[in-house]
């Protein structure tokens, strides 16, 4: 006996590095994400995959080695949590104002969380629509055209090594889910709908087992989250070919006040992940801290998401003092 959690839309997103117009290879990745639509509910969540690509997808068996972490960033109305993939602007100290393409649709396809077999695990199966037939891009980034994991969710009360510190926040009635089991099955599909939740992707198999699942209907992923498809690139969701990015990447050299591009000064730039605006989303932190503390609390200060995605770049290692952190920025711009 199994049971449906949830079915929805999938939608795959990455973005690139900084100063790359258009990939070649995983080393040109920034991230890649996940933004999951689900029919029944307006709320959806955008989650971020802790390696850059989904783990390779085994023929017949799971292996406890093929597996891959990924972290809640967001959840709301899927067209809000869209807008986080559109070009990001910012200052840095040595190259003034930089701007950051917009994030590039690699796949749209159906998915399902299940629950099933004797031990009641949870299962994530999805069978991709766009592209029709996966290219490059999706395979570096290990999207297939099916497949299916075991997922779970990882009891914030217990670290596991290789993964972020952070922690949701989850009330009362999901908390006690968790007991003193260090990785619970998804019975109920808002616990991923917390930011910082982390869970485990165990490849499962490469053919989708949709026995009562309905995989069928077409997804549309610029419908969905309210997008104009002229305004992205498409190639790698039309062909699975690398795209490349529309919005200019390289270093911007406005002349005179760069407030006229809103990048600097007034409301903007403290949203925006310059010195100014990462300097106050970590006002009143306690160091030292790691890398996901930093996040955390910048996340609790409601900062913008460029500034988030910006610590989540910093190397992890502890910070003494927020000189640590600003040298640290400088390493990674």
């Amino acid at each position: 006996m199994s049971r449906v959690v949830e079915q929805g839309e999938l939608f795959f997103f990455y973005r690139n590095t900084v100063g790359t117009e258009r990939a070649r290879s995983l080393d040109d990745i920034q991230h890649l994400y996940l933004l999951m639509a689900p029919d029944e509910r307006a709320r959806g969540r955008v989650l971020v995959v802790g390696r850059k690509r989904l783990p390779d997808m085994q023929s017949s068996r799971r292996k406890s080695t093929a597996r891959g972490w990924l972290m809640t960033l967001a959840s709301g109305n899927p067209e809000t949590l869209a807008e986080r993939f559109a070009p990001l602007a910012y200052e840095t100290r040595t190259e003034g104002a930089r701007r950051q393409a917009e994030a590039i649709p690699a796949g749209a396809a159906r998915y399902a969380i299940q629950l099933a077999g004797e031990g009641r695990e949870s299962y994530l199966v999805y069978r991709l629509a766009e592209p029709a037939d996966p290219g490059k891009a999706q395979a570096e980034l290990g999207i297939e055209a099916e497949g299916g994991y075991v997922i779970a969710v990882r009891n914030p009360a217990v670290e596991v090594e290789g993964f972020p510190s952070a922690k949701p926040d989850y009330p009362a009635s999901l908390a006690g889910k968790f007991a003193d089991l260090r990785w619970v099955e998804i019975d109920d599909a808002r616990l991923l709908d917390y930011e910082s939740t982390q869970v485990v992707l165990i490849s499962a198999f490469r053919d989708v087992h949709a026995d009562g699942l309905d995989l069928s209907r077409e997804p549309d992923l610029f419908a969905t989250l309210g997008l104009k498809r002229d305004d992205w690139p498409t190639e790698s969701l039309e062909n699975g070919a690398f795209a490349e990015a529309r919005y200019p990447v390289p270093a911007l050299q406005p002349e005179g006040d760069r407030s006229e591009a809103g990048l600097k000064g007034g409301r903007a730039a403290l949203e925006a992940p310059s010195a100014a605006g990462i300097a106050v989303a970590l006002k009143g932190i306690h160091f030292p801290q790691d890398r996901d503390g930093l996040v955390a609390h910048a996340r609790r200060g409601d900062a913008g998401a460029g500034i988030i995605d910006t610590l989540a770049e910093l190397p992890d290692r502890n910070f003494k003092n927020m000189a640590d952190v600003e040298k640290a920025l400088g390493e990674i711009r």
